[in-house]
């Protein structure tokens, strides 16, 4: 799906020359291209399916993609969710130890 995962149903821009590095780009910096991406929930975009495995790789962005999945974050069929921090989520105002909360 060509789509976004996010605390709601909107749009975001998105880093485009970075690489791996790609990421949410709350507002224009110097020398970085964006791109406007749709997001949605990801409850939204699984609707009434839940997998067994979540891996979230998003650069800083995995609480909002979390608060997005808060019904397939309590459906028992979910049996681990693996995210990969590494303190980048200050760039949203997110804590590490946030997230893992």
């Amino acid at each position: 799906m060509n789509i976004g995962l996010a605390e709601q149903k909107s749009s975001i821009n998105f880093s485009s020359n970075l690489d791996a590095l790609n990421h949410v780009v709350l507002q224009e910096k110097h020398n970085t291209s964006v791109v406007k991406v749709d997001v949605s929930k990801l409850d939204d975009i699984l609707d009434h399916k839940c997998p067994i495995v979540i891996k979230i790789d998003v650069e800083g962005y995995e609480l909002q993609v979390l608060n997005g999945a808060k019904k397939i974050l309590d459906n028992p069929s979910l049996i681990a969710v693996i995210v990969e921090l590494n303190g980048v989520g200050k760039r949203y105002g997110v804590d590490d130890e946030e997230i893992h909360k």
